[in-house]
């Protein structure tokens, strides 16, 4: 059965872009990973420190592994 997963992270002003230029260089990694279907992250229009993050898979197994 197919997953989506949701996490909210509020970050600390002082390490946005840390975390932007962290996630450019590392995510391709989790979208390579079997039965990862997608991995987005969306920033809040309102406040910029406050980010969610939506990825799809194909199972919870492939989630959890």
């Amino acid at each position: 059965m197919a997953v989506l997963v949701t996490d909210e992270c509020n970050v600390k002003p002082e390490h946005i872009d840390d975390l932007v230029n962290w996630m450019r260089k590392e995510l391709h990694h989790t979208r390579g990973f079997d039965g990862c279907h997608g991995l987005t992250i969306h920033r809040n229009q309102d406040g910029a420190h406050n980010m969610v993050f939506v990825e799809h898979w194909d199972s919870r197994q492939h989630y959890e592994q």
